[in-house]
């Protein structure tokens, strides 16, 4: 069997090195992503407020703005941790506090573009569409990291020489409060606060196991969205400690399977073996607002409960070490 490896860690830190530079650049036009792409021939999903941006050298960003940084310290977070285990996945993407949109300066998110080869639809499109190993290690690295959003606007399949890559966007998501039985299993994510209920049950594991009637819920929240709604509807809502906690994407198993692989190359499952919590509290430059030290023991708390089931998995299933 081929085996897998990992980028070299100090050709991917040049590269890496290299971009975030560019990034720093003089921004010489800002657009409107949607405006952009449609004059690109190019289906663009997301909000209206993200902007397409020209740097200096006449190289593309994407510009998200955040009145208060959370989403975007997610966005750094996560690439610092690709980066980190030597994975080329995340675009590279720094916080900037300058580019001026209007006649203000605005901060957010900066991540380098990608300019998509095709659209994906389902997993199977993505499983075929890039290489087994990099299939593999989107799919492990979204289970760990905890990328729980991973509808196909978040995926940018590109070329890149001869070989089609996959680049993971809008990554902020990972610093959501969740909760996943194993691995292969899809997440449940705190949505929103909650009122407490009586009699609950010491864990969510525990209280999943009694299910809520969606007529309780809805009265509770009667202003979501049609895909939330949809996700109340068909039970995989519910309330618990003071949350009310959604399993995303479990109405949509038909084309969107979790993120789970049954190979992992072998110096990815080294690496991740190497994490620890100091390592993970290294990809904050900053906290989020909002958190403290005991939030952030959370968030490192379930990243590493997530890589112990992966190990585990692999230590019972060592035929998938390649």
């Amino acid at each position: 069997m081929k085996k897998f490896t990992l980028c070299s860690l100090a050709l991917l830190t040049a590269v890496y090195a290299t971009a975030l530079e560019q990034l720093s650049q003089p921004v010489l036009k800002s657009q409107p992503l949607q405006e952009w792409a449609a004059a690109e021939g190019i289906v663009a999903e997301g909000r209206s407020v993200i902007y397409m941006l020209t740097l200096e050298d006449d190289s593309l960003a994407v510009f998200k703005p955040e009145d208060v940084l959370y989403q975007s310290l997610g966005e750094v977070v996560t690439f610092n941790a690709a980066r980190w285990l030597g994975l080329d996945l995340i675009p590279p993407v720094v916080i900037r506090n300058d580019v001026m949109i209007g006649e203000q300066p605005v901060q957010g998110s900066l991540m380098r573009f990608k300019r998509p080869s095709t659209r994906l639809h389902t997993t199977a499109e993505l499983r075929n569409a890039i290489s087994c190993k990099q299939f593999a290690e989107q799919q492990i690295f979204s289970f760990v990291l905890g990328r729980y959003d991973m509808h196909f606007g978040n995926y940018v399949i590109y070329q890149e020489g001869d070989c089609a890559k996959v680049a993971l966007i809008d990554n902020g998501c990972i610093l959501a409060r969740q909760y996943v039985a194993g691995y292969g299993e899809l997440p449940w994510v705190a949505m929103r606060k909650a009122a407490m209920r009586e009699g609950e049950a010491a864990t969510l594991a525990e209280s999943l196991q009694k299910p809520q009637q969606p007529e309780e819920i809805l009265a509770e929240f009667p202003d979501f969205d049609f895909y939330t709604n949809r996700s109340i509807n068909q039970g995989f809502t519910h309330i618990w400690g003071g949350y009310l906690w959604r399993q995303f994407y479990g109405d949509c198993r038909s084309y969107l399977e979790p993120s789970f692989s049954n190979v992992i190359p072998a110096g990815l499952l080294a690496r991740l073996q190497e994490l620890d919590a100091d390592v993970l509290r290294s990809f904050f430059p900053a906290l989020p607002v909002g958190w403290d030290d005991a939030r952030l023991a959370v968030w490192v708390e379930g990243v590493l409960q997530r890589r112990d089931m992966v190990v585990a998995y692999f230590a019972q299933n060592p035929a998938g070490v390649v």
